[in-house]
């Protein structure tokens, strides 16, 4: 996997730039997606991305949050406008956010893996024809799977995990319920203008013919 870096070459030209807008640190602030674990099991990782603490917990860096999020949007809405397929995977790895997840799964009209990731998944191809998987949570039989066939991942990545290695993932809190419910809406959001944008490319493209 290539090294991440800002920007990544991203055009925000034209209808990306209307994505870009969406997303403001004060969502991040009133939200608490900007908090981490305790200083205890701080990742060194991504202690770059750390701006400080308060009471022991860790804070993101909110202007490093946000891009990160920012590009793993624009992944999906490029995705989904380049490529002939349109469906992306919405993956519960924890009970507590399964409910949720099929809400905004069946929102944004996207297929749902309702329950434990079992390992072989995608290697052996039970999942086909994904622009990518979407879960508030890393799991690791997942992770192992996604370098063995590379497939876009976008998650949470809070600061107890080990490494920061998820493909398109954002620095965030993944234990809180408003956290993760904000992470589905701004992402869904995000996907259902792109299906319409490209609805209206397609319809456009047929009318000209």
């Amino acid at each position: 996997m290539e090294k991440r870096r800002f920007r990544m070459g991203v055009n925000n030209n034209g209808f990306y730039t209307k994505i870009n807008t969406s997303l403001k640190p004060k969502l991040f602030i009133e939200t608490q997606l900007c908090w981490g674990h305790k200083k205890s099991a701080l990742n060194p990782a991504i202690n770059n991305h750390i701006l400080g603490f308060v009471n022991d917990f860790s804070v993101f860096n909110i202007e490093h949050s946000t891009e990160y999020l920012r590009r793993s949007i624009l992944f999906c809405c490029k995705a989904i406008i380049s490529e002939e397929k349109n469906n992306f995977v919405f993956l519960s790895p924890r009970g507590d956010y399964r409910k949720m997840m099929f809400y905004f799964a069946c929102r944004s009209l996207q297929t749902i893996y309702y329950d434990k990731w079992i390992h072989g998944f995608l290697t052996k191809n039970y999942i086909k024809s994904s622009l990518g998987l979407i879960t508030p949570k890393i799991d690791k039989n997942l992770v192992s799977e996604i370098y063995k066939q590379p497939t876009p991942l976008i998650c949470i990545e809070d600061s107890n995990y080990k490494v920061n290695r998820a493909p398109y993932s954002f620095f965030g809190n993944d234990d809180s319920r408003k956290s993760v419910f904000q992470f589905y809406k701004v992402l869904t959001s995000s996907l259902i203008k792109s299906f319409l944008y490209s609805y209206y490319l397609k319809c456009k493209t047929i009318k000209n013919k």
